[in-house]
């Protein structure tokens, strides 16, 4: 379950379990290896894809886009964008957003979203609970919302499971060496949580696959080239219909 929000204090629900039922969905995080892959190539497909945080510096137009942290940590031109749809944390809803001086909640197609602290890994996973686990980091939560979305093919694009001082993110940022040990950190949590829930995606019928070359995850994971898990989508999608067949609204036969 997600929200929208509306006038005052008041939230709308909103049901989009299943939106994306048959649709594959590519999860865009920010290695610096997205700056070599075939982004374009994605972009012009048009498939489904949810960049996770300030990806959208570098893979500039995502279907879908996706943040747990306050609003700050963010280019704030992103949540003007009203051809995106916006998956933002409940409790940061009322923050106000610098570059649009509206609070979270006010933006176009921004839907917010519950978390709890979670435990039990591949049980709240897979719960109809409307809520989403929260596992310290925005990677398992776009894993969880891919799932509710319907998508039962999942590629993940940029997401290698490692960092340096020296290239943290594919966007130009410095870290400190304490910052980059806890997101070193963080991302080998991801991954043990990634090792520990496979086998139940493959129980449930929910295919991970990587389209990050020399990924950690690529141990475990199935890999594909980009350009080609784009391709075999495309292949699945229905072959554009010839104007000369299309019937006019008049033609009763």
């Amino acid at each position: 379950m997600l929200y929208r929000g509306i006038e005052g204090q008041l939230y709308s629900p909103a049901d989009l379990t299943g939106t994306y039922n048959g649709y594959p969905i590519f999860i865009v995080a920010g290695s610096p290896v997205i700056k070599e892959l075939p982004l374009e190539m994605l972009e012009a497909s048009r498939l489904p894809t949810l960049a996770l945080n300030n990806v959208p510096y570098i893979y500039s137009n995502p279907t879908m886009w996706l943040t747990a942290d306050r609003p700050e940590c963010f280019g704030g031109h992103l949540y003007a964008r009203a051809d995106i749809i916006k998956f933002a944390y409940m409790n940061h809803r009322d923050k106000i957003v610098k570059a649009t001086k509206k609070p979270v909640k006010a933006h176009p197609l921004m839907f917010l979203y519950t978390l709890r602290e979670g435990e039990n890994i591949v049980e709240e996973f897979f719960s109809e609970e409307p809520v989403f686990s929260w596992w310290k980091s925005v990677f398992p939560i776009s894993l969880q919302l891919a799932w509710r979305l319907g998508a039962r093919r999942v590629y993940l694009v940029g997401s290698s499971f490692k960092t340096s001082r020296a290239a943290p993110y594919a966007w130009d940022v410095e870290f400190t060496r304490r910052q980059t040990i806890y997101s070193q950190l963080t991302y080998e949590q991801d991954l043990d949580r990634l090792k520990e829930l496979h086998p139940a995606f493959k129980d449930n019928g929910f295919v991970v696959v990587s389209c990050t070359p020399d990924s950690k995850a690529n141990d475990f994971l199935p890999y594909i080239d980009l350009s080609k898990a784009i391709e075999h989508e495309l292949k699945r999608m229905p072959a554009k219909t010839p104007t000369s067949q299309l019937r006019h609204s008049s033609d009763t036969k």
